[in-house]
């Protein structure tokens, strides 16, 4: 199978996940999938739950909003958010602490501190949400200066923020959202998305960096060092690395698309050996983009 098949099947692929995505991400965030009709004078709605009275699903959809907030927490070294529906966010603030906002009759954000672990998980009663008017946000403070060991973050539909955190390791999982970091150290750096776009500015990454995207964009800056890999199925990557090429021994390929390293152009592979750190830059349909110091 040559490149030029290989290329269309994964879009197709691509395509078909993608309105899949869309679909459920509609669904899920208010898209209209009932119908208001009038019927001997009363009012009743047609969806996915049956035939009601309209007036009994204004109730049933009546969504409960809550949160709860805890500035001042006891230490932890660790943090570890996995949320079905929400926007997350970590960044610094004058001491360890926690907020948490949700909507949604049957959604509920909160959290817990296990030792020197903070987690924060989502719960839908019944095993089910998904109904107009849902949603929750987390946002993570750390105090400045501090270096977190482990940094886990997991959002299956919302956008991720990390702004002035530093960990030892940080993993980053979404689904469907964008992921953005900013000045954002790590000694490794793990980013994993479905559809959406992965943008890093101010990065320091001390050991290893590993960057996957199904659907999106990559735009990444910083201080890069170590063991680099970056693959995109389809979307364009974008790599500004404030150390000079003689650093980096890389290997840059593309399917569908163009490579561009310093300026200049190369149709479907670029590489370079030596250098005491390895850049991998792989992408089905998109060009890419490296840029040294």
């Amino acid at each position: 199978m040559n490149r030029l098949t290989k290329g269309l099947l994964g879009v197709g692929a691509l395509l078909l996940l993608s309105g899949g995505l869309l679909a459920l991400s509609g669904w899920t965030m208010g898209g209209q999938t009932e119908l208001d009709l009038s019927w001997n004078g009363h009012g009743v709605r047609i969806g996915p739950l049956g035939i009601v009275s309209r007036d009994s699903a204004a109730q049933t959809e009546t969504a409960a909003r809550d949160g709860r907030e805890e500035l001042h927490l006891q230490a932890f070294r660790r943090v570890d958010v996995d949320v079905d529906l929400g926007d997350v966010t970590v960044t610094q603030g004058g001491d360890y602490g926690v907020s948490l906002n949700w909507k949604g009759k049957h959604y509920a954000l909160e959290y817990e501190l296990d030792g020197d672990t903070l987690r924060v998980r989502s719960s839908a009663q019944g095993g089910r949400f998904g109904l107009d008017g849902y949603g929750g946000t987390v946002t993570v403070y750390v105090p400045q200066h501090l270096r977190l060991e482990q940094l886990e973050v997991r959002s299956d539909l919302g956008d991720i923020c990390l702004e002035g955190i530093a960990a030892d390791t940080a993993t980053v999982t979404g689904d469907l959202g964008d992921l953005t970091l900013r000045q954002v150290r790590a000694g490794a750096l793990e980013l994993h998305e479905r559809m959406g776009t992965i943008d890093g500015a101010g990065l320091t990454v001390e050991r290893s960096l590993s960057v996957e995207n199904d659907m999106g964009d990559v735009r990444l800056e910083g201080d890069l060092q170590g063991e680099l890999e970056v693959a995109d199925s389809m979307g364009e990557i974008e790599l500004t690395l404030s150390g000079p090429v003689e650093d980096y021994r890389y290997e840059l390929n593309v399917d569908m698309g163009e490579i561009c390293v310093n300026g200049e152009t190369y149709r479907s592979e670029a590489s370079r050996s030596g250098g005491r750190h390895s850049l991998n830059v792989e992408n089905s349909m998109g060009d890419i983009s490296v840029t040294f110091g």
